[in-house]
Formats: structure tokens, sequence, C-alpha cells
């Protein structure tokens, strides 16, 4: 025996993943079958035909067809049978579709169209069913004369059945082609029948014929001839050859038609066959599933491993409603793996140990855990596979013990390895099941009840799985689930966050934002004993997947022109946190800062070398040996160099002397600041809030009220200065308060003895607090401005040579440290965990209690910090800001214990 092939190799299968079988579908094929036995064609007919293993369903062919008018209008159009045929995905290298299906219409729905639709008596079968596709006309067509099947007629287009050649007026073809003139007619050898003449023989007496000169030899052509060809004198005569047709199906195929008939009407029929099992023998498909269904050790292992390896390909087509008994088979192996899993879990004395497992048994588990894979691959979603959603719709509707049995396997309260893969993948069916239909509201609550308990394990696949069957839920409508969620739960979630899971953060994140949506939820995580971390680590979720491009270092500072002042004779004075930040730079870094921060660009100023080497002196010579990082100082030559780093305008000068007078060194182009600089560009705040002066002077010339002067600290932000005068010039925290004036400098609103509202005068109060600004100029070392958004040096465009307008008009421009995304999404939106965090902090900022609004409002300068790093946080987080400001206005006493941020 050769290899086997393609073919036989394995059993021939077909895909009719296009056939709708619907009540309409069932009831059309009932029909067409009862008007096949009813003109006697069933056996030359096929309910299921198929275009190269793919089937075609002829309910929707026969309304296509039927819609465009009919099968004579459909064949009366040149390619429509082709355009058609495409609609049922037939195999591209197929070039002669047209005419198959336009065969398969012919052969099943051609006499049907013609009762059904013209209500008029088909044509008999051998005017339809027994002939080919041919021509056009359906309504009345005959069947055509008898001809002689075996005669070179059938077998060579335009040939007769006698041979003869066709006259010139020969009637054309029922498919209006004339066919074409006959070749002329064989001559079969056939011997004459009367007696042969005998052979001129020459006589002995007789001279020989005289013989013929050719180009000088000799030559007898009778003789030649006589002697090559052979003799049949002798030989007796043959009868006349008569050629007798032989019938065959493929000529007479009316002639077989009813044998095979009769023939398949007396085989005996196969008692309690299932639907769809082929009666000439059982497919690989059908072994498996009645391997299953037998119970014999080795069919089962067969079978399970069988579909387990056609079930886990995408895009298979294994339904429930082919094999109704593989949902009952599959559903009793899980519920005896479930039983011997629940007794080994309670200790029964009959079962063995964890250690000490006997083969019956681990065969049993074995078998369980395959029947869970296939029905997992039987029924979660997967959008190439249609028949998914159906496996899940009738696993719940059809077999009422499967949700039952899946609640069953996930009580089991043990942690071993096959407890945990059991439980993952009956959570995932569950899952599938609830998307495709409505479980029964019992197992529902206790599958509910179990979820909590599944996110508090270790195992990651049953954590994010039950966070998604609680958002399908949610989904469904059953929202009543997540009113009480126990703040354990709650609390594992938020523990969760921190990890840097993205998959796992996903689904937290979408789990938060559907509880959220409830108002219960939002008060019990924004006012809980973890709120203001909870809040902060979804602030921190903002930024989950992306980089920060910091600014680029500027060196050259161009400010406008300033009037001259006059030079500083003491150290400028720092605020603390700002010396602190200057003490942890190295040299020469730290002097350059510590420039930048005392004093400014201006070209009308100049200031001695020996003041500025001085002041640096006074400064830091207290931090050489003690400090944050103890560093000597710089000598006086590296110290002066370093001026020209921190500004661009400023340029060392010696001035002679004039009148005998030394010579003077000087930098020109710095001034002091009134308001020292820190490392992030912006401005400190100065305090102006009036205080009475100490000592002998304070009294005014008057001698009627002291003399007044500012408070003069500085501060980072607002809500520093904010709380500064609130807790230290004011008494609005003081309960008792009774008259408060406003003694900021140059304010006319509350004089002495002031107001007694609480809330107006704290409302005046934000009136004073000034903008948080940058130092303006910020230039690049090669002279460029820089650019709102800071990119990395190797992403800008290289310098220009012609001078820049537009360059020359953004001079001002502030850089500042920008976040974008390593991944960047394919459609530029915001998406991943950074946007579900933003949708889950909008959510909470819908807060209506006092603690709520007051943790969220705590996160308004992130926010706002936020929205300047990434554009595409603008739009939510504005949102976020308003919902604050809102629920800020609607407290009674919501000013009193507003924090205020640095923007305002």
């Amino acid at each position: 025996m050769g290899p086997k092939n393609q073919y036989t190799a394995h059993p021939r299968e077909f895909d009719e993943s296009d056939i709708d079988r619907t009540e309409e579908y069932e009831e059309f094929i009932k029909k067409i079958q009862a008007l096949h036995e009813k003109r006697g064609v069933t056996a030359i007919t096929n309910l299921e035909p198929d275009i190269q293993r793919k089937k075609v369903d002829l309910l929707k062919l026969y309304k296509t067809v039927v819609d465009l008018g009919g099968y004579t209008v459909v064949s009366g159009k040149i390619g429509l049978w082709k355009e058609l045929a495409v609609e049922f995905n037939p195999p591209q290298h197929n070039t002669n579709i047209g005419f198959v299906l336009k065969t398969i219409y012919w052969k099943n729905l051609a006499a049907y169209e013609c009762e059904n639709h013209w209500k008029v008596e088909a044509p008999p079968p051998d005017a339809i069913e027994t002939q080919t596709a041919a021509g056009t006309d359906l309504v009345g067509r005959k069947a055509p004369e008898a001809v002689e099947a075996s005669s070179p007629a059938l077998l060579t287009r335009g040939r007769s059945g006698t041979g003869e050649a066709t006259t010139p007026g020969a009637t054309p073809s029922s498919s209006g082609r004339t066919l074409r003139e006959a070749p002329p007619k064989r001559q079969f050898f056939q011997p004459d029948v009367s007696t042969p003449k005998p052979r001129n023989t020459v006589s002995m007496n007789q001279s020989p014929a005289p013989q013929t000169t050719v180009n000088g030899k000799g030559s007898t052509p009778n003789a030649m001839q006589a002697s090559s060809t052979p003799s049949h004198a002798n030989n007796p005569p043959l009868p006349p050859l008569r050629v007798i047709p032989v019938p065959t199906p493929y000529s007479k195929p009316q002639a077989f038609a009813p044998k095979a008939a009769s023939r398949n009407a007396n085989r005996p029929a196969v008692p309690n066959l299932p639907h769809g099992y082929p009666a000439d023998g059982p497919s690989l498909m059908w072994r498996a599933v009645m391997g299953i269904a037998s119970r014999i050790p080795s069919e089962v292992d067969f079978g399970l491993t069988s579909l387990l390896q056609r079930t886990s390909y995408v895009g298979h087509s294994i339904s429930f409603f082919d094999y109704p008994q593989l949902g009952d088979d599959l559903v009793r192996i899980l519920r005896d793996c479930v039983e011997a899993l629940e007794a080994r879990a309670n200790n029964d004395p009959f079962v063995p140990s964890k250690i000490f497992e006997t083969k019956e048994w681990r065969e049993k588990v074995d078998v369980g855990l395959h029947a869970v894979d296939i029905l997992r691959n039987l029924t979660c979603y997967d959008p190439t596979s249609r028949s998914n959603h159906t496996n899940a719709r009738k696993l719940n509707d059809k077999y009422p013990d499967a949700a039952s049995t899946l609640v069953r396997a996930l009580r089991i309260a043990d942690e071993t390895d096959d407890v945990v893969g059991l439980k993952a993948g009956c959570l995932e069916i569950m899952e599938a099941m609830i998307k495709a239909t409505h479980i029964d509201e019992q197992y529902e609550a206790e599958l509910v009840r179990l979820i909590w308990h599944c996110i508090g394990t270790k195992e990651r696949s049953l954590i994010t799985t039950s966070l998604r069957i609680m958002v399908q839920l949610s989904l469904k409508e059953r929202t009543h689930y997540l009113r009480s969620i126990p703040p354990d739960v709650m609390a594992r979630i938020h523990d969760l966050l921190m990890l840097g899971d993205e998959e796992l953060n996903v689904e937290c994140l979408d789990f938060l934002y559907h509880a959220t949506l409830l108002e219960e939820n939002v008060a019990e995580v924004t006012q809980g004993e973890h709120a203001v971390p909870n809040i902060a680590q979804l602030v921190r979720l903002l930024s989950f997947g992306h980089v920060r491009i910091p600014p680029p270092i500027p060196t050259v500072v161009q400010s406008p022109t300033k009037s001259r002042k006059p030079v500083p004779v003491v150290t400028p004075d720092l605020p603390q946190d700002l010396l602190e930040d200057i003490l942890k730079l190295p040299e020469p870094q730290r002097a350059v800062w510590w420039m930048r921060g005392c004093f400014e660009a201006n070209p009308e100023s100049e200031i001695t070398q020996l003041a500025l080497w001085q002041a640096y002196q006074r400064q830091f010579t207290g931090f050489i040996n003690a400090g944050i990082r103890p560093q000597p100082l710089l000598n006086a030559n590296d110290f002066i160099k370093n001026v020209a780093t921190a500004f661009s305008t400023a340029r060392p000068q010696m001035i002679a002397g004039e009148g005998g007078q030394p010579n003077r060194f000087v930098i020109n182009g710095i001034v002091p600041r009134e308001e020292p600089m820190g490392l992030d560009y912006n401005v400190y705040l100065r305090c102006d809030w009036l205080l009475p002066e100490a000592g002998p002077s304070a009294i005014d010339a008057t001698g009627s009220s002291p003399k007044m002067r500012a408070c003069g600290n500085f501060f980072g932000n607002v809500k520093a200065l904010f709380d500064h005068v609130r807790s230290k010039h004011t008494a609005v925290e003081n309960p008792d308060m009774k008259d408060q004036p406003c003694m900021w400098k140059n304010c006319t609103r509350f004089p002495p003895p002031g107001t007694s509202e609480r809330k107006v005068f704290l409302k005046h109060l934000m009136i004073h607090m000034p903008i948080k600004r940058k130092e303006p100029g910020i230039k690049t070392s090669n002279g460029a401005s820089t650019t709102v958004t800071a990119k990395p040096s190797s992403s800008l465009p290289p310098p220009k040579k012609t001078p820049d307008t537009a360059a020359a008009s953004s001079a001002n421009a502030i850089p500042w440290t920008t976040e974008v995304p390593v991944k960047p999404s394919a459609t530029g939106e915001l998406v991943g965990v950074a946007s579900m965090a933003a949708h889950v902090l909008k959510n909470l900022s819908k807060v209506t209690t006092e603690p709520g609004v007051s943790h969220m409002n705590m996160i308004r300068q992130d926010l706002i910090t936020k929205i300047s790093m990434n554009a595409s946080l603008t739009e939510i987080l504005t949102d976020v800001l308003s919902n604050i400001y809102d629920a800020r206005e609607n407290l009674t006493d919501g000013v009193q214990m507003m924090s205020v941020d640095g923007d305002n």
C-alpha cells in the first residue's frame, strides 16, 4: 500500500459555520425534503450541499435568488451567479464557483421555486434534477428527447448520435448555442463479405512483367506492394461490426436513480443515532464525543485529549447544538472531580492524603481538570468564534447542573495547585456565562460572596477574573452587589495598586471606577482611615508608564532693562528651605545657584567683585566642615569666572581710578533681588503684613501711633504664605474671635477694629495672596529660546543661520518638566492606567461630605502640576478641579478648612 494522502489520512470534515440553524431554517428544509420525496429525487439531491467542504445555506440561497427575480433572471445576467457565490465564502482557488452554485440551486431548489414562488406545477424530474443547469428557462421546461447516451454525442459536443454531420439548418440547443458541424465519420475496419478475389500469381510458363527503371535501378511496384501487404486470402470472412451502447450513471442518471433510492431504502437503519452522526461511520470528532460518553477510561482519555486539542484552536466551530450530550458528559466529569477534591479538603478518612495519592483518585482529578479546560475553550469569549457565545448561553440554560457545580468548585477551602487551577477555570466559565445570559440569583449571590474571598488570595489569575466578573455584573445592572463591599476587599485593591503590574492595575481601576459610581462608595474611599494615601496613590498613577523630561539647564539669562540699584553691603537673606537646597549642590553649582537666587540681571547696575566675594564667604563659611554637604569654598579667581555662567550679561571690568584714586574692579550687569528665586525658577513670595516696630524709634513723630514695618518673611508657595498669615498674624483660628482688621500693606478694606465675620475675612485675605511666578527670559547656552514644553536635546531642531522672528518673540518662554508615555498609543489619546486613574478621581471629586472634600482639596496643586506636564490629561483633570471647587463652595464652612494652592 502506498502512503496516505491528505484525503485518506484524515476523515473528510465540512465547515458549516455559515448555516444559521434557526427554526425558520429547519422548517424550510422539511418542506424541501417533502417535495423531493414527492418527486422521487431524494437520492440525487443534497439538503446540505458543499462547495469544497464549505456547506451552503439553502434558505439563504433561495431568498437571495428569489429577491433578485428568480432563476431565470439571475441566469440571464452574465456573471451574476459568480457574484452571489462570493457571499458564501467559497475557496479562493475555485474558478468555476458560479456554475457550481447554479448547479446546487438547479438540483435542490428549482422545483421548489416553481411551486412555492410562481405557484405553477414544476417540470418533471427528467427536465430538472436529472439534467445539467444549462440555459435560463425554468417554468414550462420540457425533458429532452431520449438519446443513446453511449454514442459519441455525449462525449463530444456538436456530434449527432449517428455520427452524421449536422445540417446547416440544424435547430439550436436549449442553451441557445448552435451545434458545430460534425467531423467526418470514422471508418472501422470491415472486410468485404463476398469471397475475395485470388491473388494474381505468375505462371511458371509466363514470362515476368517488364521492370521499370528508376534512377538507373530496376523496380517492380506491384511485386513490392504484394510482398509488403499481409495476405488474407486464406482467412475466413469477418462478420460486420456492431457497436452496442452501454448505459452508465453519467450517461443515464435517471436509470440509476431509482436503484440508488431502493438500495438506501432497503439498508437497515441504525437505531438511536445522534443528530448529525454520519451513517457511514464516525468522524474523529464523533469518536471523541462518544468516547467521553462511554465512560471507558481509555476512550475518555482519548476523547478529552482530542477535544482539548481541537478546542484550543482560535475560531473553532464546535457547538453544543451539534453535540447535545457533550455538555452533560463534561459537567458530570467536572462534578466527579469536585467531589474528589472536596473529600480531600474535608479530611475524609477514605480519601488519600496530599502526599500519598491513589491512581484512581489522581485520574479522576486529571480528567476533571481537562473537562474544565475544554468547557473554558468552548464558552469563553473569542471574537473570531461565533459558537462560544451560544455555548455559554446553552451551558446555563440547557444544563442546570453546570452553574451549581461551578459554584461548588469555588467553595473548596484548599490552596493546592489542583484547586487553584480548577477555581481559575471555573471563574472564567462563570464570566462567560454572565456575559451571555443571566444565571440564577441564588448562584449569583453565592458567587459574589466567593469572589470577595478570591480577591484576598495571592493568585493573580483569581484576582483579575474576579474583578472582571464584578464589572460585568455592574454592566448587567447588578449594582446592588457593589453597595456592600467589605472593607478588607477595598483595602486589598488599594494595596494591589502599589504594584507595577499594568494588567492588574487596569482591572483594579476598572473595578474602582464602577464602584465609585455609587455615592456610598465615594464617601468610604474619600473619608476612610487611609483616604489620604489612597487618593495620593491615584494621583501617582496619573504618571504610570510615563517618563519625565526635565528642562535644559539655562545658562543665558536675558532680563529687561531695570533701574540702577545700590550695591548691597550685607549678604542677601535666603529662606531656610532655599538655603538647604543650595547647600546640597556641589561646587561650582552651589556658587552659581546662590548668585541666581540672590541677584538678577540688570545691565544698568554693577557691584564690586570684592563685595560679591565677601558676601559669598559670609554665606558659606560656616558650612565648610559642617552642614548638609561640607565642602571648601571656591577661590576668588574661580568664583569670579562663574559669574558669567550664572548671568550672560555680567562682565568683570576694571575701571581706572581718577585723581589718584585706585582702580576699581566691578561686575556689570547684576543687581540684588527683592525676592529670592528658588532652584525651580519660582520667585519666593513675601509677607507684607504690617507689624509695629520695636525700640525707642517705634513711635512716629506725632506720638499717637507706632511705626509699622512689613513682616518680610519669604515662602515658597501660596499655601505656606496663607497659613503663615492666618496662624501668626490673625485670630481666625480662635473660636472666640470678635473683630479682626486687615493689616496688609496699603489695604483699606477692614481697618481697625475690623470685622467679626470669619468667612468674609478669609475670602478677603485670599485677594492679597500674590501669584506664583517664574523668572522670565530664560535661554539656552546657544542663545535659542526654550519652548513651553521641554524636549530632549536630541529632538531639538538644529539652530537656524537666519534670524528667527518667532524665536525672538518667544524669548520670555518658560520651560518646565514634561511627561510623555513610554509606549504611546496609535491614536495619540491617553489610555491605560493613567486614563483610568483620572476617571476614578473624577468620580471621587463628586464627594459631598466635609472630610471627603477636605481630602480631595489637598491634591489640587498636584492636579495642576499634572496638567502642566501632560496635555492629554487637561480635559478630565480640569473637570476634577471644577468638581472640587463646586463641592467646596457647597459646604457651609468650606473656606475655613480650605488648603490654598500655589496657583491662587
